[in-house]
């Protein structure tokens, strides 16, 4: 079976995606932000804008800014 940093490994963004979504729902946002971030580094708009939302939240708004700037909002 498939862990999540062999997903890491081999780029699948949408399995990193998934994990800073569980990680999210139990509000755990640092590791939820490393997974949407490594993600977002690859490419993954959704994930992009999720690293937005929490930089957001914690009030670190140019990070933020900076995140939704690269999925082109």
């Amino acid at each position: 079976m498939a862990t999540r940093r062999d997903a890491e490994k081999a780029g699948d963004v949408e399995s990193m995606r998934k994990a800073g979504d569980l990680h999210a729902e139990v509000r755990r946002p640092v590791e939820a932000l490393r997974w949407y971030e490594r993600a977002g580094k690859l490419g993954d708009v959704e994930s992009m804008r999720k690293a937005g939302d929490l930089h957001a939240e914690a009030g670190r708004r140019s990070e933020a800014l900076r995140w939704y700037e690269r999925a082109g909002r």
